[in-house]
């Protein structure tokens, strides 16, 4: 996920679900936001060389855009 704009009240649900994805993964997100305008943009961590871990963060969804809020 490369950038995505919410309204200002959505942002704490946000947060909340990429921490509850990055512990369901095992994957490391760091978030970076200037949320005073609603955008914030997911850095999803993971080793490209290992394959399960790739796997896992690609399971949680995040690199998808759009998936996390429905």
């Amino acid at each position: 996920m490369d950038r995505t704009i919410l309204p200002l009240p959505q942002m704490p649900e946000m947060f909340r679900r990429i921490e509850a994805i990055a512990a369901a993964t095992q994957t490391t997100i760091a978030t970076v936001a200037h949320a005073g305008d609603g955008n914030f943009h997911p850095l999803v961590v993971f080793d490209g060389n290992d394959a399960a871990a790739e796997a896992r963060a690609v399971a949680g969804g995040i690199l998808n855009p759009g998936k996390v809020i429905e």
